[in-house]
Formats: C-alpha cells, sequence, structure tokens
C-alpha cells in the first residue's frame, strides 16, 4: 500500500496539497512495501515538480531504494527525461552504480525504448559514454544488444567506440548480429566505413568463445529471425568485408560450422550463394574441420538437422572424414538414434563397418544406445556385422547387454551374434547383464543358450559371482529358478568363494538373504579361511551383519584355517565400529581356536603369522599386534571382570613393545599413562619385560627393543613415583596397595626395582621409616643407644619384647637389639672357648646351656622368617651350619675320651689343616709331574735319576711357604726337576710366589688404577643401588617383624602358641590360629608410630610365609593404588 507521499498527482496543479488531509502528518521519507519513497515513485512517473518538491522538503536525492537504485537510475531507465532533468538540476550523481548488474544511469537509458531523450540529457550533463556495468559492458553494448537505432547513433556521435569488448569479449556488433537487429548493424558498419583497419578490426574480432560476428550471425536458428531478414545481414558483413571462410582461432571453426549447428537451411542457402563470390572451392571450405576434428557435416549429422546434411552433401560435404576420435558423421548420427539420418548417409559410399578409434562401429554405437529400429535397419537391411568386436573385446550384443536394452539384443541375437564371445577380460553378454541387474536380458539370453550360466570370467566368477558381487537381486532369483545347486555354492579360482561370500564381502544384504533363504551355507570358508560373516566384517558391512544375525547365523563361529572369530578379524583390522557392534553379541574375551588347515602363503598377506603357532588369542591381542590404539581401549573398556589382565599378558605385552618400538615407544607410554594406576602398570610391565620376555631366545632386534622397552618402564615408574609424591604425600603413594592387596613399596622390592628404590624420594621414605617418623638421629646417640643395650641387658630384654614401650618398634631400635644379640653371641662363643678346654667330662655347663638356647633362637627365627629378608642369609644360614656340626662334635666327644696332649694336638692339625688349605695345594699342584721320568739306573745305585731329587709335596710346600714369609731368598734352589717338568714351570712357580708375596700390592694398585677410570664410578654407582636396594630390604624386615632377636623369640612365641591353644581350644590348624602364630599378635590392639607402623601392623604373611596368601587382603586396609592420586592430571 503506498503512502500519500508515494501516490503520484498532475503535474500541472502545484497551488496546494492535492493529497486528502490526514489525521496525522506523513514521514517525508516513508519507504512503501516495495522500499521506495515518495521522491522513488515521484522519479519512475516522471513529475519533475514533485522531485523538486521533496527535495526541496528535505528529501536526499541520492537517496536508495531496496536495490541500491536511485531516483536518476529509475528516471533513466523509464525513459522519463523531465524527471531525469529535474534530479539532474539537483546535483544528482550520474556514475553512480546500482542494482543487480551495477550499471550506471546511462546503461538504464540506452536500455529503455524511449529512453534517447534521457541519455542525450545525462551526456550533456558529462555522463561518460564509457562507463562498464560489472560485465565490463559500456551503454553502446546495452543499446545495441536491444536494438535502440537512435541511442546507438547519439552515443557513436558522442565518442563510444563501437569495436569496445566487454568481458565476453563482444562487442556491440557482435550482440546486434546475435540478435538480429539489421538497422543497428548497418549504424556501427558506417560509423567505421571511412577507415578500412576500424572495419577489418570490427570485423573480424573474436570474443570469448572465438567467434566473430559472422560467426554469431550464422549461429542464430530459423525460429529466431526470417531468411529474409537474415540474408540482408549476411549480405551486409559480406558486402563490408566479412568472409565465409574464416576460421577462429580457438576451436577454428568457420560460419558454416554455426549454422550447421543452428540448421537454418535458408541461412545456409544464402551462404552458400555467397561463398560463390569469395572461394572457388565451396567443397574444400565445407570440409573443414574444427579443432576436435569436425566438419560441418559432423556438426550436423550429431545435432540431427537431416535437411542441413542433404544440403551440405549435395554441395561436396564428404562422409569419410574422421574427427580426432576417430568417427563419421555416420557414427555420429548412430549414436544419436536418428534413424532417418542414417538412412540418408548410407544412401551415399559410406562405409558402414568403418570403425573409430575406440574400434566402435555404427551398430555399436546403436546397439548401446538402445535404438532397436536403427539396429534392425543396419543388420537386416543394410547388412551390418552383429559380431564385429570393438578394441575392448566387446560386440554389440556385449553393449546392449550391459545397457539392457532387451529389444536390441533379442534382434542381435536373432540375427546370428554369438552369446558367448568374450571381450579382454573375459566377460561374456550374460556376465555384463547379470552385473548391472538386467534380469530379463539374462532369462532372453539363458533361453537361446542354456550353457552361459557355466562360462566364468578370468577369475573363475561365474554369472551367480558377478551378480552377487554386484548386488544384483533379480538376476540371482532369475538364476535360482535356473540352477539352484550352481548359485549357493559354485566357487571361483581366485578366492574359492561362493557367491555368499562375494555378496557379504560387497555389502549387499538383500542377495545374502536370497542366497541364504535359498540353502546357501553360512560355515563356508574361502581360500583365506573366511566365512561370509568374517568378510562381513572386514568389509564393514553392518547391514549385512544384522541380515546374517536375523537369519540366525552363528557371530561367534572361528574359522577352520585360521581359529579366528569376527572379533578377531575386525580387532586386528581396527574396524572400531565393526567392534562395538559385536561386542553387542559375543564376549571381548573369546579365545581363538588352534587351525586346523593353516596355509601360511596364503594367509599372511591379510593376516598375522602368529595365529599358526599360537591359540588362545583374544582380540585385544590382534588389535595390539596390528598397532589400534582405539580398537584397544574399547575392548580393555568392554572386557569388565575378564580373566585377561592386560598387564600380565605376555603375548599382549611383546605385540604392545614390538609395535611402539615403531615411533619411539609412544604406544606404551599412551598406554602406561592412560591405565587406572600407572605407576603399578609401569612396574609390572618392567618386570614382565626385563624377566621373562629377554629371557626368550629372540632376534637381536626383538631382544634390543624389549630392553629399550624395559628401561623405558623402569625410568617412567620412578618419574611417576616422583611426581605422584608431589600431589600425595610419598608414604599415602608407597603404602598404597595394588589389586592383589599387595603395598607399592612391597611390590617394588619384590620386582627387584633396584633403580627405582635408590630413588631419592623413595629413600627418603625409607629414612623416615627408619627414625620413625621423627628428627634424625646424630651417631652419637645411635653410639650411645647400641653401648647401653650392650652394657644393659635389662635394657635390651624390654626394648626387645613386644610388650615394651613404644619407642622399641623402631627399625633404628630393633636393629641395634639385633646386633646386641649377635655381640653377646660373640662373647658367648668366646667365653666358651676360653673356659671349654680343661673341663672333663665334657658336660654341659651353664654357657652351653645358653649357647644351645641362642642356636635354637636362630634356628626358630630362620623357620619364621619370611623370604625377603635381605642377602646376608646365607652368611645366617652358614652359621647356623657350622653351630650345628660344633654341637655334633661336642656330643662326639662323650663317647670317647682322650688325653690333654691329645687334645692340644688336636687343636694344632686343625690350625695346621687351615693354612695348608691355600697356596700349598697349589704348589703341590706345580711340582706335580707332567711327563713320565726315564729310568737309567746301574747296579751300584747310580744313574738317573738322582736318588735325592726334590719332591714336593704338602707339607714341603707348607714349609717352602712359611720360611718364605720370613726371608727365604734362594727360591731357584726349589725349582722342579727339568726331567719331569716342562721349562716353563720354574717360571710358573715364581709366578706362583711372587702372587703370594704380592697379592696385596698388586690388589691395592689395581684398585687405584680403576680410581682413576670410569669403571669405578660405574662400580660405585652400582654398589651404591645394590646397598639401598638391600638397606631398604633391611628396613622392611625390622619394620613388618614383631618377634625379638634371639633368644626372646622363644619367649614370645612359647606365649602366642600357648595362647593360641587357649583360645582355639588346642585347633592349631585352623586359619585364624595359624594367622595368630604366624603375626604373634595377642590382642586386636593397632598401635601407629608414624610411617613405620605401616609394615609393623599389617600381615607379615601376606608376601613372604605362602604364596597362596598373597592375594589375601592386608590387614593395613590401605588405599588403592588407583584413588590415592588422580593421575589423570
Amino acid at each position: 500500500m503506498a503512502t500519500p507521499c508515494c501516490t503520484s498527482r498532475p503535474a500541472a496543479d502545484t497551488r496546494e496539497p492535492w493529497w486528502p488531509p490526514s489525521k496525522r502528518a506523513c514521514p517525508l521519507r516513508m519507504p512503501n512495501k516495495a522500499g521506495m519513497r515518495a521522491i522513488h515513485q515521484a522519479a519512475l512517473e516522471g513529475h519533475g515538480p514533485v522531485i523538486a518538491a521533496l527535495i526541496q522538503n528535505g528529501e536526499l536525492v541520492d537517496t536508495t531504494c531496496r536495490g541500491g537504485l536511485t531516483s536518476l537510475h529509475l528516471a533513466a531507465g523509464a525513459g522519463q527525461t523531465a524527471a531525469v532533468e529535474a534530479l539532474l538540476g539537483h546535483g544528482a550523481q550520474m556514475e553512480r552504480k546500482g542494482g543487480p548488474c551495477d550499471e550506471t544511469p546511462v546503461h538504464l537509458a540506452a536500455g529503455c525504448a524511449a529512453g534517447t531523450e534521457s541519455v542525450r540529457a545525462l551526456l550533456k550533463s558529462g555522463a561518460s559514454v564509457h562507463s562498464t556495468d560489472h560485465k565490463g559492458r559500456q551503454p553502446l553494448h546495452v543499446a545495441a544488444e536491444r536494438g535502440h537505432l537512435e541511442t546507438c547513433q547519439l552515443l557513436l556521435e558522442e565518442g563510444a567506440d563501437p569495436a569496445v569488448q566487454c568481458q565476453s569479449g563482444d562487442t556491440p556488433l557482435h550482440l546486434a548480429c546475435s540478435a538480429g537487429h539489421r538497422d543497428v548493424i548497418t549504424a556501427l558498419l558506417r560509423h567505421v566505413a571511412d577507415s578500412e583497419a576500424r572495419l577489418e578490426r570490427l570485423l573480424c574480432a573474436e570474443n570469448v568463445s572465438g567467434l566473430t560476428p559472422l560467426h554469431c550471425a550464422a549461429s542464430r536458428s530459423a525460429q529466431a529471425w526470417s531468411g529474409e531478414e537474415a540474408g540482408d545481414i549476411l549480405d551486409l558483413l559480406c558486402v563490408s568485408g566479412a568472409r565465409l571462410d574464416h576460421v577462429t582461432s580457438q576451436n577454428q571453426e568457420t560460419p558454416f560450422h554455426c549454422v550447421a549447428r543452428s540448421g537454418n537451411d535458408q541461412l545456409l542457402e544464402k551462404m552458400l550463394t555467397l561463398l560463390k563470390d569469395q572461394v572457388t572451392s565451396i567443397a574444400a571450405v565445407l570440409n573443414l574441420q574444427t579443432a576436435s576434428g569436425e566438419t560441418c557435416l559432423m556438426v550436423a549429422a550429431r545435432e540431427g538437422h537431416q535437411q542441413t546434411v542433404k544440403t551440405l552433401m549435395d554441395n561436396g560435404a564428404r562422409l569419410d572424414v574422421l574427427d580426432s576420435l576417430g568417427r563419421t558423421a555416420l557414427h555420429l548420427s548412430a549414436a544419436a538414434g536418428l534413424s532417418g539420418l542414417c538412412e540418408t548417409l548410407l544412401g551415399r559410399p559410406a562405409l558402414l563397418n568403418t570403425r573409430c578409434a575406440a574400434g566402435l562401429t555404427a551398430l555399436h554405437l546403436a546397439a548401446a544406445g538402445g535404438f532397436s529400429g536403427l539396429v534392425e535397419s543396419l543388420v537386416q537391411r543394410h547388412g551390418a556385422a552383429a559380431d564385429i568386436a570393438a578394441q575392448d573385446g566387446r560386440t554389440p550384443l556385449h553393449l546392449s547387454a550391459a545397457a539392457g536394452h532387451l529389444e536390441v539384443c533379442s534382434t542381435l541375437v536373432q540375427a546370428g551374434s554369438d552369446t558367448s564371445a568374450r571381450d579382454a577380460a573375459g566377460l561374456t553378454p550374460v556376465l555384463l547383464a547379470a552385473r548391472y541387474d538386467h534380469a530379463e536380458v539374462v532369462k532372453l539370453l539363458l533361453k537361446y543358450s542354456p550353457e552361459l550360466p557355466d562360462l566364468a570370467d578370468k577369475d573363475g566368477n561365474t554369472c551367480a559371482h558377478v551378480a552377487a558381487m554386484h548386488g544384483s537381486v533379480h538376476v540371482i532369483r532369475e538364476l535360482l529358478l535356473f540352477n539352484t545347486t550352481m548359485v549357493t555354492s559354485s566357487r571361483n579360482m581366485r578366492d574359492d568363494a561362493t557367491p555368499l561370500h562375494l555378496a557379504a564381502a560387497t555389502g549387499n544384504a538383500e542377495v545374502v538373504k536370497v542366497l541364504l533363504e535359498a540353502g546357501a551355507s553360512a560355515s563356508d570358508e574361502d581360500k583365506l579361511g573366511l566365512t561370509c560373516v568374517h568378510l562381513a566384517v572386514r568389509g564393514g558391512h553392518s547391514g549385512v551383519l544384522t541380515q546374517l544375525r536375523d537369519m540366525g547365523v552363528s557371530m561367534e563361529a572361528a574359522s577352520k584355517k585360521t581359529g579366528l572369530g569376527p572379533l578377531h578379524i575386525a580387532a586386528y583390522d581396527g574396524n572400531i565400529d565393526m567392534v562395538w557392534e559385536l561386542l553387542q553379541h559375543i564376549s571381548p574375551t573369546i579365545p581363538s581356536e588352534p587351525p586346523s588347515e593353516y596355509e601360511t602363503g596364503d594367509i599372511t598377506a591379510v593376516l598375522p603369522p602368529v595365529v599358526a603357532t599360537e591359540s588362545r588369542l583374544t582380540p585385544l591381542h590382534l588389535a595390539a599386534l596390528a598397532g589400534h590404539e582405539d580398537t584397544a581401549r574399547l575392548l580393555l573398556n568392554s572386557a569388565g571382570d575378564a580373566p585377561v589382565d592386560p598387564v600380565t599378558e605376555p603375548t599382549l605385552i611383546r605385540g604392545l613393545t614390538l609395535i611402539s618400538a615403531r615411533n619411539r615407544h609412544h604406544l606404551l607410554e599412551d598406554f602406561i599413562l592412560s591405565s587406572p594406576a600407572p605407576v603399578y602398570t609401569a612396574a609390572k610391565l618392567t618386570a614382565l619385560l626385563r624377566d621373562d620376555l629377554c629371557k626368550q631366545d629372540e632376534e637381536e632386534t626383538v631382544s634390543r627393543e624389549l630392553r629399550d622397552a624395559a628401561a623405558l618402564c623402569q625410568s617412567m615408574t620412578a618419574e611417576l613415583l616422583a611426581l605422584a609424591s608431589c600431589r600425595s604425600s610419598v608414604s599415602a603413594v608407597l603404602s598404597a596397595v595394588d589389586p592383589q592387596q599387595i603395598e607399592l613399596l612391597d611390590l617394588l622390592i619384590q620386582l627387584k626395582h633396584k633403580q627405582v628404590i635408590a630413588h631419592p624420594v623413595v629413600q627418603s621414605h625409607l629414612w623416615d621409616v627408619w627414625r620413625g617418623g621423627g628428627p634424625a638421629w646424630p651417631r652419637w646417640r645411635a653410639a650411645a643407644l647400641l653401648a647401653a643395650l650392650l652394657l644393659c641387658p635389662p635394657l635390651w630384654v624390654l626394648l626387645s619384647l613386644p610388650v615394651g614401650p613404644r619407642c622399641g618398634r623402631l627399625p633404628l631400635v630393633r636393629l641395634a637389639a639385633r646386633l646386641t644379640s649377635h655381640a653377646q653371641l660373640l662373647v658367648l662363643l668366646a667365653l666358651l672357648v676360653a673356659t671349654g678346654r680343661g673341663r672333663w667330662p665334657p658336660l654341659a655347663g651353664p654357657l652351653e646351656g645358653a649357647l644351645l638356647l641362642w642356636m635354637a633362637g636362630l634356628i626358630l627365627a630362620e623357620l619364621t622368617a619370611g623370604r625377603g629378608t635381605g642377602g646376608l642369609r646365607v652368611l645366617r644360614l652358614a652359621q647356623l651350619c657350622l653351630g650345628l656340626a660344633a654341637l655334633a662334635v661336642h656330643g662326639a666327644a662323650l663317647v670317647s675320651a682322650g688325653t690333654e696332649t691329645e687334645r692340644r694336638e688336636a687343636v694344632f692339625l686343625l690350625l695346621l689343616c687351615l693354612v695348608v688349605c691355600g697356596f700349598s695345594m697349589q704348589v703341590t699342584t706345580v711340582f706335580t709331574p707332567v711327563r713320565p721320568m726315564p729310568s737309567v739306573r746301574k747296579q751300584d745305585g747310580m744313574g738317573y735319576p738322582p736318588r735325592d731329587l726334590p719332591e714336593r709335596g704338602v707339607l714341603s710346600s707348607l714349609e717352602m711357604m712359611l720360611f718364605s714369609l720370613v726371608g727365604l731368598a734362594a727360591s731357584y734352589n726349589c725349582h722342579p726337576p727339568p726331567v719331569t717338568h716342562p721349562a716353563w714351570s720354574g717360571a710358573l712357580l715364581k709366578t706362583v710366589m711372587a702372587l703370594y708375596l704380592l697379592v696385596a700390592g698388586v690388589v691395592l694398585t689395581g684398585l687405584l688404577v680403576a680410581m682413576m677410570t670410569d669403571s669405578c664410578r660405574r662400580s660405585r654407582t652400582d654398589s651404591e643401588i645394590e646397598w639401598k636396594f638391600e638397606l631398604a630390604q633391611l628396613i622392611r624386615d625390622l619394620s613388618r617383624s614383631r618377634a625379638p632377636p634371639a633368644p626372646l623369640n622363644l619367649i614370645t612365641k612359647l606365649v602366642v602358641t600357648l595362647h593360641a591353644c587357649v583360645r582355639f581350644r588346642g585347633r592349631l590348624w585352623d586359619p585364624a590360629a595359624r594367622q595368630q602364630l604366624s603375626t604373634e599378635r595377642l590382642t586386636e590392639r593397632a598401635r601407629r608410630l608414624g610411617p613405620a607402623a605401616a609394615w609393623s601392623d599389617r600381615d607379615r604373611a601376606t608376601l613372604v610365609v605362602q604364596p597362596s596368601v598373597t592375594a589375601a587382603p592386608s590387614l593395613s586396609g590401605g588405599r588403592r593404588l588407583e584413588d590415592v592420586v588422580d593421575w589423570s592430571q
């Protein structure tokens, strides 16, 4: 609805407002629905006074409407000269562009039939005739295209260039010729007629498509303009100098190609008439070829202009000319199905069976297009060869069968075409029809040749295989009616696959359903041992899986050749969508079965060779072997409480390690960091890779990768432990328990992570446990404690018993108590040796009784001690063995009597044996004869060897050693005899003597040299790590053990045993009783003394008593490793 301001009135009466009075005033700049204001509407209507009044009341002269047009654009486009003049008088912009084509007012005025005066007004006001729109067109282009003669003449007078080209390369003459404006063409040619150069330039100008104005005029169809008008334009252009044989520079087309394309016969006749005046040979011009090799006859044949073809043929156009693809005009018309035109061409001497570059004849093209009438005409009337093959070996029957043209196929078969002909790929027409699901064509071909279903291509695929592979369900149904057994059970030669295999592999669910309903077996395997389920999984076809599951096919069936199920295949391929779908119906831990018909050469290309040697592989193993991290994560998350532990499974860890070695173990790092407790995972992986995998016989490369992975895991264990201790206390982290309820520190000691134990974080925790969480003890305080325990036995007893003060539970105090016990044992042994001789009979006295109790306590301590009690256990066992031997000797003395002299001789012999056991045996070995001694002796006893030949036995060797220590210098007098010994035996004896005398100096020199090399530093580092590891074991044993040192442990063990007998009424085999006996705990009181209590109050049997109790819950109730710290951060 227009507002009062947008409604026009006669321009004659302006004395008073003519619109009806309104109750309220109308805004001056209110637009209507079209977005135009009052000034725009007045410009369209040509009301100059209204425009002036609006401008005087404050309206902007250059205000735009919705399309970006100003009032001047609207007035110029409508041919309102008065409005144009009024707007120009008020300063409207003449070069402003607007509208969808960015046109100036001059463009709009030039395009208007009554806009000549508006153009004149604009040009007089200074508007440019060379302004362009968004296509580069000037006002002259617009006027020439619209056929506005007066406007064109005005623009030419004002300096417009008739040869100017827009972006498409068209000049005003191009546009006028294309539109058929004869008067405008005449005006343009007259404007440049005085200059031949300008005229030639105008006539020969080519646009972007390479067309001249003459080409544009020849391109107009007969429906666009009359013959007379077209003839006049051609006469005008030719008289002006345009040539009909002009060839474009781009496509090399003549005007005759354009007229052949348009099919304007009258124009063609006119052009032929004019051509006679320009050239001597019309046929030479008509047979000129374009860049693609086409003549004007081919163009007309392709477009189907039969009359044009006749006219060209009558004027000398040749039929045997070939284009760049080797096609003739007959090929083009046959491809278009133009029967009448083909008849016209065949009426002249044309080659019916001429082949193109691809070997196709006209019959091939007609058959491929499905033109049954044309095919019948070519075969029956003209005698075209029905079995002629193209370069790819395909006959017309192949092409028609592939396209599904039933009538054409019937015509060719009736004409005698070979139904079993093969192309270069070994395909017959029925195979092509089966590929594209042309069931009717297949039925037709089987009717004439029943043996066709058994014919296969070069891969052994029959008609059923091809149809199943390409989803031709209608062909499958037709073949099932013909031969069910062939369709359901036939196999090809390449993969030994049935049609069901191919249908499942290509994802044709409908074909799978039809085949299963017809009786096809879903358990059949191909050459690689894959069933239809395996193939559907490998191809990622969920629709086929759904169809198979609905038909009752098992998703868990394993292959007989490989032993792998569908989930194994999906995991190895990394198809996470298939894995997710199968997990809805299959357990993620389903193991593989032993392969029964494995053939390495057939399967190793697609499956890992490990399937031939190992069974019980889970999908997680195969995902790890293939390196599919996302699939492995999905399987791990879906496993739930499955028995497979990915951290302790050797095969999985081996595959993960070898795969991660390809990218510098990034996958192994991600696997550790993504686990719930990374430090536990890294520790377990280190133990597996170091102790289990690296001990197996592996290749050098594999062993190196495993060693590198073990080192990486160990370093990650230390780093993760250090980082975790920063977020939480180190005591909380090391006392956290794993899934088997074993504390982390115990686990590190068990797995012998010596470098981790030697880490400063762990060592700080151990020292904290050592001193009970308090400040560090100075050396004098520890020495004073040890001296007090040695000098005050009651204090030693008080601190050793479990009922003593709380400070007795500190590892430092316990170690001092044990050292005191050992010192007292040494004192007891010394007293027994010093006072034991001379007493007879050797009955058991107080010292012997005390020693016997001490030995009993040591034996009890060894029997109740755990397995991880440090590296000095061997020495303790040797001490006990020697003690038992001494006890046996002491008991043997009761049955044999002797004098004091005999006892002294026994002591001397014992000392002598100890001295002789060393170098005397070695010297004796040197004096042993190497070869037999010759004997030449006379009756008087003289001869060889001499009777005083030196012989060295054990005693003589000992004598020589003793004298050498006190200064024997004539060592050469003690050489072995040269007759029975080689020449170098003397040197060997001297070497032994030198080693014996200088061993201390040599050792010290060796140590001095080692200190100057890096080996000493490495040795010192390793020794420091070993010392810290043994110290950790010692602190753990001291913190865990509740038993006092020997012989006080006899008392505590007796009390605990009596208490257990009373409490459990003599049933010491009860588990609770056995637990009390092993822990030596009388009550349920649990005292905690800082970090040391975490070990002192827990069950020792958890780790060291019985392996079966290893998984028992810890009495300490520690937090789990997953919860002690947020490992994800």
